[in-house]
């Protein structure tokens, strides 16, 4: 059994307090896992509510997993003295003070008690306000917004369109090991604007896109878990498969008498992580990383993820108070070939991307009385 399970059964039966030191779970754990388990694991994944305390593999982009309140004292995050509401809407938060890019990535961060974390300095901030690093928060995200600009990405753009073409191409499932299957995503990744993998050099990045299949991209096929549901190995494997991908060569050049090199680059290794896993890894483009303060690294990308899964944890909340769960949304849309990432993926394009100003509830309503 997991540390983290058997703590929330600590909390459930009340024998560990809301609040609660290391010194507790040596006291009630201390036989079933090791001193430095006890000692650090927590501290690796705790976050506090400022967001200027973060464990260590909260920094590296893993989801926390218990609030830091003070000094060797944590709370779970998702506390089963709550109702499932607000478990979501503690797991959304959290998500959203950790995607945030105040902290600082460097150092192991470890005291004279095993604790690892950092007193973390708050970055400057810029004078202009569009170009701060936003959360999900930010968003103001409705499940109406979400509705409206999904309406508006199928309606208004042909990607839709696009995306169904490839997957009719290889029969809903990607494996780039097959020979028509490179050339149906570098067709479709040229449609949705990736046109630096140009087509007389689809053969260059066919063969890139091949050899990193092999080595770490295959694994990423079979994961058919929801964002929401990943844990640290399959967001790590994620992290190593994106920085790798977007490093390759994904077509060469000859300017002024010069060799050179195109990389295949973060939007497009973002696009092909979600043509392999559509229920998992959620695209991004240019403006999605200006808006959220990310410089397309492996380690801003699963920051990205976090960003995204916070959103569908809000949005799933909403779903919930309308009577259908976050899954069914595809279908409640009028989407059924979708994925709830991909429908996220939509509400951010429109939102950031194409910065349409989505209509109010009150406005919505005004229509709807005509």
């Amino acid at each position: 059994m997991s540390l983290w399970v058997e703590i929330w059964s600590l909390r459930e039966s009340h024998r560990l307090p809301r609040r609660w030191k290391r010194a507790d779970l040596h006291l009630l754990l201390g036989t079933g896992h090791s001193r430095t388990d006890l000692d650090t694991r927590p501290s690796n994944y705790c976050l506090s509510r400022d967001g200027t305390r973060a464990g260590y593999w909260v920094k590296k982009g893993h989801r926390p997993v218990v609030w830091l309140v003070d000094r060797g004292v944590f709370e779970l995050i998702e506390d089963p003295e709550d109702s499932p509401e607000r478990r979501q809407e503690q797991a959304a938060e959290a998500a959203a003070i950790a995607a945030c890019p105040q902290h600082a990535a460097a150092g192991h961060d470890a005291s004279d008690s095993g604790e690892a974390q950092v007193r973390i300095a708050a970055r400057p901030q810029p004078q202009n306000a569009d170009s701060q690093p936003r959360s999900i928060e930010g968003l103001g995200a409705a499940l109406r917004d979400v509705a409206v600009a999904c309406f508006m990405f199928d309606s208004l753009t042909s990607y839709n369109r696009s995306l169904n073409t490839f997957r009719k191409a290889i029969h809903g499932e990607l494996d780039i090991s097959r020979p028509v299957h490179p050339g149906a995503l570098l067709k479709w990744l040229n449609e949705w604007g990736c046109r630096h993998l140009a087509k007389e050099q689809h053969h260059v990045a066919s063969e890139s896109i091949r050899e990193w299949y092999e080595t770490e991209g295959r694994p990423l096929a079979g994961i058919r878990q929801h964002l929401w549901l990943l844990d640290e190995a399959e967001l790590e494997r994620a992290s190593i498969a994106y920085g790798t991908l977007k490093d390759r060569i994904g077509a060469r050049s000859h300017r002024d008498g010069k060799d050179g090199a195109i990389t295949i680059g973060p939007t497009a290794a973002s696009k092909i992580l979600f043509a392999l896993s559509p229920e998992a890894f959620a695209p991004w483009d240019d403006a999605m990383r200006k808006h959220f303060g990310c410089d397309g690294s492996a380690e801003s990308y699963v920051r990205f993820l976090g960003i995204v899964r916070a959103l569908a944890i809000s949005i799933g909340a909403q779903c919930e108070k309308s009577g259908f769960p976050i899954e069914r949304l595809p279908k409640e849309l009028k989407r059924p070939g979708a994925t709830v990432v991909s429908l996220l993926n939509e509400y951010l394009w429109v939102s950031i991307s194409a910065k349409a100003k989505l209509p109010s509830q009150g406005t919505l309503a005004a229509w709807a009385k005509w």
